[in-house]
């Protein structure tokens, strides 16, 4: 069965046809004319003139209506056809724009992608047509994998979306297209305000891009206020706000934002219970804490049942609450209580010789779910304990532990799968190799250049022949460059240099 056309194409069609029965409605019998007397006279050329002018006439129609298309393509589809849901539309109208010339069936489905995120509700058949789209094309740009990802949104997947887009931000080359990276980046500044991580915000809102919308410009602002990072002023935040289309949802977050001084220039604070934390000020629920009791152990038990029933992201927001905790329990078995407690229930069930293991397996359980805090929260727990315990200890040793299997274990998996040749959809491949580089990152901040070290030589053995096979094999060029420039950043990071030469070599950088 034939894909039923869109609104855009009917109505370009039937623009055409009107254009050419008006065309042809005055034009046709003047020249009809001149041709019969033409041939009543004998006269071949004047009939090949009158024809080269009818043909012309045609010609410059039909060039001023793909020009109009071509121009106008793209707004069209971004600010009408994407807002009403009509995805066909959208589609259509950017697959002829000239903003995605080098791009076209990314563009497309982009466009697509956008429409899906207006409806009221999920279309599978719809998601379903635009990802066929997307494995189509020749080679996957940064406006298919874009699409991806808001398809992920449409979906309900946030953190698999969260994690495409962010991958749109990192390709280059011929591909990388503005366009789609600025859609990427705006969605990620909204996911991230919806969720109270205003500093992942500012961060976004460093980066350079085109055209943003006025909405995004509000939220980097007012992320500015609750971080201490540069914002504008009480003027041009009120002035951002009357501008928006749908202002009086943004109302009380605006008037807490203006509630905080501005920052002329970014301010950084030192860590530490002291330091002036805004973006706490933005979560005023961040330090609600219960009355904590004096007595260490019991105090330590409060602290953790509060901070295990919370959302992490609250952790992130203010670290110095997770050492906080860490310090409570190294009081907590410094006191001797934890060791009490056990050899009374121990004794309480007859097993008085097993106390010693109830308290290993009680403080192993302790030092698991504070890894898991850490690991959660993607807090350093070295950072905010400057002199760990030996629960602490515990707990550093279980992050790096944990931390650095994730990434082992998902290094194997791709290179086995490679091996194996067994290939997936470039949107795919870029999304295995960004849930690597994101959890190789994570560990990094989590544990440091120590653990940075020990895990660069297996994921650089594994990462650059993947690449290579990406280049050489599947002709993935977008996808394939970033992966080498990751490759040699990382490798200056660590000064491991035959790598350093090699990925130079790849990417045709000279040596300094």
């Amino acid at each position: 069965m034939p894909e039923p056309m869109s609104t855009a194409e009917r109505v370009e069609h039937g623009v055409l046809g009107v254009a050419a029965a008006v065309g042809g409605g005055w034009a046709a019998p003047a020249i009809l004319e001149a041709l019969g007397q033409a041939s009543r006279r004998g006269d071949p050329d004047l009939i090949v003139a009158f024809m080269i002018l009818f043909l012309l006439f045609g010609a410059t129609l039909f060039g001023l209506a793909v020009s109009l298309r071509g121009n106008l393509g793209w707004p069209l589809a971004r600010w009408i056809a994407a807002p009403l849901g009509a995805w066909r539309s959208a589609a259509y109208l950017a697959r002829h724009a000239n903003t995605w010339k080098l791009d076209p069936e990314g563009g497309a489905a982009l466009a697509g992608a956008l429409a899906l995120l207006h409806r009221d509700a999920h279309d599978v058949e719809a998601a379903a047509n635009l990802s066929e789209q997307i494995a189509g094309a020749t080679t996957l740009g940064t406006a298919g994998i874009a699409a991806s990802g808001l398809l992920l949104a449409s979906r309900g997947d946030r953190d698999g979306a969260r994690e495409l887009l962010h991958g749109a931000l990192q390709l280059e080359g011929r591909k990388a297209l503005a366009p789609a990276q600025t859609i990427a980046r705006e969605w990620l500044i909204a996911d991230a305000a919806a969720r109270g991580d205003w500093s992942r915000v500012v961060e976004l809102g460093d980066e350079p891009w085109r055209s943003v919308s006025l909405r995004a410009r509000l939220l980097i602002g007012v992320a500015g206020r609750f971080v201490g990072a540069h914002s504008p002023t009480d003027a041009g935040l009120r002035l951002l706000w009357i501008l928006q289309p749908r202002r009086e949802a943004l109302r009380e977050l605006v008037e807490r934002a203006l509630a905080l001084p501005q920052a002329l220039h970014p301010r950084r604070f030192e860590r530490g219970a002291d330091a002036p934390d805004a973006a706490a000020r933005a979560r005023g629920d961040v330090d609600a804490l219960p009355e904590l009791p004096e007595a260490p152990l019991p105090r330590a038990l409060v602290l953790h049942a509060h901070w295990s029933a919370r959302d992490p992201l609250l952790l992130r927001l203010v670290p110095s609450r997770l050492g906080e905790l860490c310090a409570a329990w190294d009081a907590a078995a410094d006191s001797g209580a934890i060791a009490r407690r056990t050899a009374t229930r121990a004794a309480a069930l007859e097993i008085a010789g097993k106390a010693e293991a109830l308290r290993e397996r009680f403080l192993g359980e302790v030092a698991g779910d504070l890894a898991e805090l850490t690991i959660a929260a993607e807090v350093p727990l070295a950072e905010v304990v400057p002199e760990p315990g030996p629960l602490t200890e515990r707990a550093l040793a279980e992050v790096r532990g944990r931390v650095l299997l994730e990434v082992e274990e998902l290094a194997e998996a791709l290179d086995q799968r490679k091996e194996e040749g067994r290939a997936l959809p470039a949107v795919d491949e870029w999304r295995e190799w960004e849930r690597l580089r994101r959890l190789y990152e994570r560990a990094g901040r989590l544990c440091g250049m120590e653990l940075r070290y020990v895990m660069f030589p297996q994921v650089h053995r594994i990462a650059c022949a993947f690449a290579v096979w990406l280049w050489n094999d599947r002709k993935e060029y977008p996808i394939s460059k970033p992966i080498f420039r990751w490759l040699l950043d990382e490798a200056e990071a660590v000064g491991d240099q035959s790598a350093i030469d090699l990925q130079r070599k790849n990417l045709g950088v000279k040596g300094g």
